[in-house]
């Protein structure tokens, strides 16, 4: 009863509402039946501090999490923290729920994933079941390389890698038989390895792939059929990573004297994109006649880039009469016009004569594939006129323009700075882009050229209202979470903390931040810093940005960073909120290897800013706080930059005091402590004579007396009124090999 009563109670404090004891003699008058806290009369357009609190519930949105990614996340963070990690035997079946989940939803693995992912399997692979035998199944493994494949080449990161290495190790235990009853089949053989062959090339591993296939292969006899396939996936690793000829030739080795098409085709690639036309035209004449289409445009592209044209026109002559129904054929030829000087009116006579000699059962004419595919050769060359006209010429055969020629268009003309234009083609598109699931994936790159025409308003956004601006987000708004850029966001977020929007910047980062990768939120926080460190924002919107980016990006942001921010409050004299910010580092809940909490360069840049600001009431704050931290070990360098804030907040005696200390400590004074010492006595109300007693230690000390120790020794007697002193020390300044430097 009486725990429930407390419990009552405090509910109600908490809550700001009072407690009414009806049964009481005498009760208070209760005038309003609405016991809550009054309405405000008028709300309160930017909150200072806290706004994190207020309505924070209302506008977020539910997060899709993926089932079992919470319990890997428990496992990082209890290895963190160093506590007791999850069950063992919950964290498999979490794992395979994960896997399972993102192959059904085929979205890519962002780095963060990755590193839950990477964890669990380094977890699992040290703690093997009771009867040794481990956690993940073949089918588990499997599914690594379905998760891998959504995931842009580009944004592979180091995590990635990781887990690519672990499924490795895994494999590598079934394939020796050294987990205990992990033996594997034949057939399973046979599946384990163009699946790790193919998860360390997309993780940009090829050379590893091809080290560890060969060694496999000494000790696995793998059939024709699967071994040509494996090294076709790592012959397209190789060549995606640009390998050198040798690793090539060497690679395609393995596969034997019998070289399938594929691999044929893969090697004309490899020497065209490199101008090597003798080595290309070698494999493209190994090739039969009717498989040498995609070579044949490879080879057109070549001669394109190299402007050889009397190649160009010899394999026209030459095989263009057998492929005269291929449309990616005459699109390489129109291309190779294009680049060798032809203008549309060349190319539109070529169109016309490939009307009239394709085949009959080509059941195709000039359509908007190939005036985009014209376009953007035209976008490749950075001759956005030349884009325009190939526009212009798709309108004259009667090719309207889809949304595709519309998004090429939007690019083209913000990369020459030309929003009107782009704009234009934005309202031009917007009809044409639907809601439904298919064209949301067909439409990736018209929803990449809305993204990149906001951030490009967002750059000039005085010459667009606000309105303009939101109303082309609404639209991508209507569209899956995924279709916001990182970019697009940070100019967003930027947008609003001017015009003090803080919930919408908040409500924005909830939305989307989560989804983004490592490197991505990194870009979004830099964002963020550089509001803060823009000397045109007041200091109210700078301290309402790092409230927002310090908690979202919390592990994000390092020590360095925090560090600026902290420094960017001393030089705009805010000494209270750049300790808010040094307190934020000192308490944050990260272990020390993590780089986020204070050490000593933080001390030492804190009271370097408070000597600036001269603030006695923060650097006792601080100073207090270095005693009592554990992981700091107060030097010479510390005590130093203590000396300076000391001065600064008009201290001299506490100043001299810190002086003391470093003399009687085992690391001694440095250089700049005596030249600190003496800009001490200056202020000192007895400063003369202590001035002398540290010039007198100075000169038993047997080191030697610098231009700059001597000339702070001469400021102190010229601050204290000893002019005679100071007259006779000038006159010797030669026995110390100095001289003097009157304009100090």
């Amino acid at each position: 009863m009486r725990s429930h009563l407390t419990r009552l109670v405090f509910r109600h404090l908490v809550y700001g509402r009072p407690i009414v004891h009806r049964g009481c003699l005498y009760t208070s008058r209760i005038t309003n039946r609405l016991n809550g806290p009054p309405a405000s009369i008028a709300a309160q357009r930017r909150t200072f501090f806290g706004f994190f609190n207020v309505g924070r519930d209302a506008r977020s949105k539910k997060q899709d999490t993926a089932p079992g990614l919470a319990k890997m996340k428990r496992l990082t963070e209890s290895q963190v923290m160093d506590s007791r990690p999850p069950n063992i035997e919950e964290l498999a079946p979490a794992l395979r729920e994960f896997f399972k989940y993102k192959v059904a939803k085929e979205t890519a693995l962002d780095d963060i994933e990755a590193s839950y992912v990477r964890d669990t399997m380094e977890h699992l692979q040290k703690h093997k079941q009771s009867d040794g035998k481990p956690w993940l199944s073949v089918d588990d493994l499997l599914l690594v390389r379905t998760i891998f494949r959504p995931l842009p080449f580009e944004d592979v990161s180091i995590v990635h890698k990781a887990v690519a290495n672990l499924m490795l190790t895994e494999i590598n235990e079934r394939l020796s038989n050294g987990a205990k009853g992990s033996k594997v089949s034949y057939e399973q053989n046979m599946e384990l390895i163009p699946a790790v062959i193919a998860v360390l090339c997309h993780t940009q591993q090829a050379l590893l792939a091809k080290d560890w296939l060969k060694t496999t292969l000494r000790s696995i006899t793998a059939t024709p059929d699967v071994l040509k396939d494996t090294v076709c996936v790592l012959l397209a690793g190789l060549l995606r990573q640009d390998a050198d000829e040798s690793v090539i030739l060497d690679t395609l080795e393995l596969a034997g004297p019998d070289k399938t098409p594929n691999m044929k085709g893969q090697m004309v690639s490899y020497y065209a994109k490199r101008g090597m036309i003798p080595e290309a035209l070698h494999w493209f004449n190994q090739l039969e006649k009717e498989k040498r289409s995609w070579g044949l445009v490879w080879l057109l592209d070549s001669c394109t880039r190299t402007k050889d044209e009397s190649l160009g026109h010899q394999l026209i002559r030459d095989y263009l009469e057998y492929f005269l129904g291929s449309k990616h054929i005459w699109m390489a030829v129109f291309r190779f016009a294009a680049g060798t000087g032809r203008g549309t009116e060349e190319v539109d006579r070529m169109m016309t004569i490939m009307e009239k000699r394709k085949p009959v059962s080509a059941n195709w004419e000039v359509d908007n594939a190939i005036i985009n595919n014209l376009v953007e050769f035209a976008m490749m060359q950075k001759d956005p006129y030349l884009a325009e006209r190939f526009i212009a010429l798709g309108e004259k055969r009667g090719v309207k323009p889809d949304a595709r020629t519309f998004s090429l268009q939007i690019e083209y003309r913000l990369s020459v700075d030309d929003v009107d234009g782009a704009l234009a083609s934005y309202k031009q598109i917007k009809n044409l882009l639907r809601s439904d699931d298919d064209s949301d994936a067909n439409n990736a790159a018209e929803i990449a050229a809305i993204n990149h025409l906001v951030q490009g308003m967002c750059r000039v956004e005085r010459r667009y209202s606000f309105q303009q601006i939101m109303d082309i987000v609404d639209d991508l708004s209507d569209k899956p979470k995924t279709s916001f850029e990182p970019k697009t966001v940070s100019c967003l977020c930027i947008l609003h903390l001017r015009r003090e929007e803080y919930h919408d910047v908040v409500d924005l980062l909830d939305t989307h931040t989560q989804k983004y990768s490592l490197v991505d939120r990194a870009m979004i926080r830099d964002a963020f810093v550089g509001h803060c460190l823009d000397r045109r924002n007041s200091i109210a919107k700078v301290w309402d940005a790092y409230m927002i980016f310090r908690q979202v990006f919390s592990y994000e942001t390092n020590r360095e960073i925090r560090t600026r921010i902290m420094n960017e409050f001393y030089a705009r004299r805010r000494p209270d909120m750049a300790f808010h910010v040094f307190e934020h580092m000192r308490t944050h809940p990260s272990v020390p290897s993590q780089g986020i909490r204070v050490d000593k360069d933080t001390y030492i840049e804190a009271f370097k800013g408070i000597a600036r600001t001269a603030d006695a009431e923060t650097l006792e704050q601080v100073h207090n706080l270095l005693k009592l931290d554990p992981e700091v070990e107060p030097d010479t360098i510390i005590n130093n930059a203590l000396m300076m804030a000391y001065i600064g907040a008009q201290d001299s005696y506490r100043a001299l005091e810190i002086w003391e200390e470093i003399m009687d400590s085992k690391e001694g004074p440095s250089y700049n402590s005596i030249l600190i010492a003496f800009r001490a006595c200056e202020s000192h109300p007895i400063g003369a004579e202590k001035a002398r007693a540290i010039w007198e230690r100075i000169l038993g000390f047997d080191i030697e007396i610098t231009r700059d120790v001597f000339n702070a020794w001469l400021c102190c007697l010229a601050a204290r009124g000893q002019n005679k002193e100071l007259e006779e020390w000038i006159k010797r300044a030669g026995e110390f090999n100095t001289e003097i430097d009157f304009q100090m």
